[in-house]
């Protein structure tokens, strides 16, 4: 596209107001990426993660609000990786997946009783790879200066530089303004003859999941092709529990917006859809090779991440976080190696990781939830061992932060101190413990770590009992405010 973005700058002085969504299963990228800790927030190709990337793209343009839609498992790893940004952040958390539409939904009700139902809102997927942000801010602020002045939902078609099968395709029509064009239809992931019909014709561009519109017109459009995801969303949005910086969107309400992307919900049905195609590298990074299209190679094609020796290989993605990884003699395959598992695939399967991933689900269902190194808003903790009885993890805790008050039913817990200095709740008494101290939590029993320095505190903890899951956790106090009934520390 040929757009002076720095003129456009300057005549447009309406704000717009990215809705950043960062939903994701954690499927396509396995095992890297988990179902709590989805592609977004890994670092793929470079020193940012993928949401950290797409934040500072966000604040490069006119406005100064940001609205993140999470779910609500992840809303503490948003705000970890986010809080170095200082932007002015509202998050909506999603109590359960019901895709991008009722997502959308409920942002656009936030803006227009907020803001008002003409803000211009810019939808942006939290986890998509961009490499010149420059001539992305050019396409945004044409956008949203078009959809500040028209009823129109603009979206952004990527130029193709090959028949890719695993993108949706944008049929693009007669130009109406600039480099703006008339939607034609939407089209689903093609087979290969198909995405090489078009992108011979020159007219068909990949659908990039970005969108530009006034919030009033997305709820107009809403109301009229989806009327239950309209009315449950603004239920949901009216029955959140507000806390601080965020909004728990109301369960029994969301939970009944039906589950639809934007595009079937309205892209092809609304005669508002126009599109901006974009000159630009750009990938969704929807599989490992795509991974490997984002970043470098070496001389043989390789892509090397992390721990790697590869000797005689050719055009391989090999990734592996600590485990050192060596090859000889390969060519055109894909290694992931993290703590607990390794993919090994040919690259032309790397498509078909998400359905491993469903097979991994119903004989091995941790090894797709959590990392050995689990997030927590408190620090992190890690499983160095267990059993049919016991189990073994060591925790870090923040400078300054502390795990809920809680109990037990079904596990003790034995406490020892590696580094740090710890505050704890034990039953009826408050005391201190240092490196190389210990205390005991019988079942049942209320109990609290807390570090009250500014150093981070290592622990080692020791369950044991009849059952060890995640969830038996009852909490009396917690000042993350979770849910009492979720993932315990």
């Amino acid at each position: 596209m040929q757009v002076n973005y720095a003129t456009i700058w300057n005549v447009m002085t309406t704000p717009l107001y990215p809705i950043i969504l960062a939903g994701g299963s954690g499927t396509r990228l396995w095992p890297l990426s988990r179902q709590n800790f989805p592609k977004q927030f890994l670092k793929l190709n470079g020193e940012l993660s993928l949401i950290q990337q797409t934040m500072k793209r966000a604040m490069g343009l006119p406005g100064n609000q940001t609205i993140i839609v999470s779910n609500d498992a992840h809303y503490f790893i948003c705000q970890d990786q986010l809080q170095d940004f200082n932007a002015q952040t509202t998050y909506l958390l999603e109590p359960c997946a019901r895709n991008t539409a009722p997502a959308i939904a409920c942002a656009a009700h936030y803006l227009a009783n907020t803001v008002g139902k003409d803000a211009v809102m810019l939808v942006l997927p939290s986890d998509h790879w961009i490499a010149d942000d420059e001539i992305w801010l050019a396409a945004m602020l044409e956008g949203g200066q078009f959809a500040s002045e028209n009823n129109a939902i603009v979206t952004f078609g990527i130029k193709p530089d090959s028949p890719k099968t695993g993108y949706g395709y944008i049929e693009a029509g007669t130009t109406l303004s600039s480099d703006i064009k008339q939607v034609l239809s939407f089209r689903e992931k093609p087979d290969a003859h198909t995405a090489a019909q078009f992108v011979s014709k020159g007219n068909y561009y990949w659908n990039s999941g970005m969108f530009i519109c006034r919030a009033g017109v997305y709820l107009e459009e809403l109301e009229q092709f989806e009327t239950n995801i309209y009315q449950f969303s603004q239920q949901a949005l009216t029955l959140a529990q507000h806390h601080h910086d965020f909004l728990r969107l109301d369960l029994d309400c969301f939970s009944q917006c039906k589950e639809e992307s934007i595009d079937y919900a309205i892209m092809e049905k609304t005669d508002k859809a126009v599109v901006i195609p974009i000159s630009i590298q750009w990938s969704d990074l929807g599989c490992w090779t795509a991974v490997a299209d984002a970043n470098k190679q070496d001389e043989q094609g390789n892509t090397l991440i992390g721990n790697v020796i590869a000797q005689d290989s050719h055009n391989c993605l090999i990734n592996s976080e600590e485990l050192l990884v060596t090859t000889v003699g390969i060519q055109d395959q894909i290694i992931v190696a993290t703590s607990d598992a390794v993919l090994v695939a040919d690259k032309r399967y790397s498509q078909q990781v998400k359905d491993l991933v469903h097979s991994l689900r119903k004989d091995h269902p941790h090894l797709t939830q959590d990392h050995q190194r689990v997030p927590r808003p408190w620090g992190y903790y890690e499983v160095l061992a267990e059993g049919t009885s016991f189990k073994v993890k060591r925790l870090m805790v923040k400078p300054g932060a502390k795990l809920s008050l809680q109990t037990h039913q079904h596990r003790a817990e034995h406490w020892v101190i590696v580094g740090g200095e710890a505050e704890v709740v034990n039953g009826n008494n408050t005391f201190r413990l240092s490196k190389n101290q210990s205390t005991y939590i019988p079942k049942n029993a209320l109990h609290r770590l807390s570090n009250p320095h500014n150093e981070p505190l290592y622990v080692i903890e020791v369950q044991s009992g009849s059952y060890l899951g995640e969830d038996d956790i009852k909490r009396f106090d917690d000042i993350y405010l979770r849910k009492e009934v979720e993932l315990a520390e």
